[in-house]
């Protein structure tokens, strides 16, 4: 399964054009005991046709703890492949993971390319389970800047996702993005607000790849992002 994961990399890396900026995700709590995966993400802005990637592993602790260590590039004016970030996060469930309404807790530590500011952050995560397959998640997320350029205050971003499992099938779902901008300054207007449908399935054995678009809600936002996503489980 690793080799068919890498396989499919090689392969998006030198056939995919460029498509979003916005390679991020709307996580859940927790992934309960023998979690493992490797993830690849692409995701095309189609305002300026530039993409941005992410990788990353995780593996859990136990059923209440998981660590993860991302990166990614992003296009420039100069290179198709400039470093964009580093990180490490622990996710911490609180509570059981059997409730209903499950909550968490991820610390994020993070160092961005040249003259970028680095950033900790720490996330708000809930996800209640419903009726015939419904879920839905709702994410606060904080952050603050150190360094060259950075911010003042503490930046946040709310985000959500209402999805259906289908019997025997794929998940569908919709999900919502925003920047709400620094404490010093708080304005939805001024900030990215997106918000999209995506499709999520398995391919074979423990190989699921996620598929979506988000579409701007106001003026500082991308007209359209495409994104997909490919987990390989282990």
């Amino acid at each position: 399964m690793r080799n068919l994961f890498f396989g499919i990399l090689l392969i998006l890396l030198s056939a995919l054009p460029a498509m979003a900026q916005n390679t991020g995700g709307v996580f859940p709590p927790g992934f309960g005991d023998d979690h493992e995966t490797a993830q690849y993400r692409i995701a095309v802005n189609a305002d300026t046709n530039r993409f941005a990637q992410r990788l990353h592993y995780q593996k859990s602790i136990d059923s209440q703890r998981l660590w993860r260590v991302v990166g990614g590039t992003r296009e420039t004016d100069s290179s198709d492949f400039d470093f964009d970030f580093v990180g490490a996060e622990l996710f911490w469930e609180i509570g059981e993971t059997t409730d209903k309404w499950r909550k968490g807790l991820r610390f994020d530590g993070i160092i961005r390319g040249k003259d970028r500011p680095e950033q900790i952050n720490v996330n708000y995560m809930n996800q209640w389970t419903l009726e015939d397959g419904w879920s839905a998640r709702l994410i606060g997320l904080s952050s603050l800047q150190f360094g060259d350029n950075k911010r003042d205050g503490i930046l946040l971003q709310p985000r959500a996702q209402l999805a259906k499992k289908m019997i025997d099938g794929p998940t569908l779902g919709l999900e919502y993005y925003g920047s709400l901008g620094s404490t010093e300054d708080i304005s939805m207007k001024r900030n990215r607000q997106t918000i999209g449908p995506f499709v999520s399935t398995k391919l074979v054995g423990k190989t699921s790849i996620l598929a979506g678009a988000q579409f701007g809600l106001n003026n500082a936002s991308a007209d359209a992002d495409l994104r997909l996503w490919i987990t390989q489980g282990f």
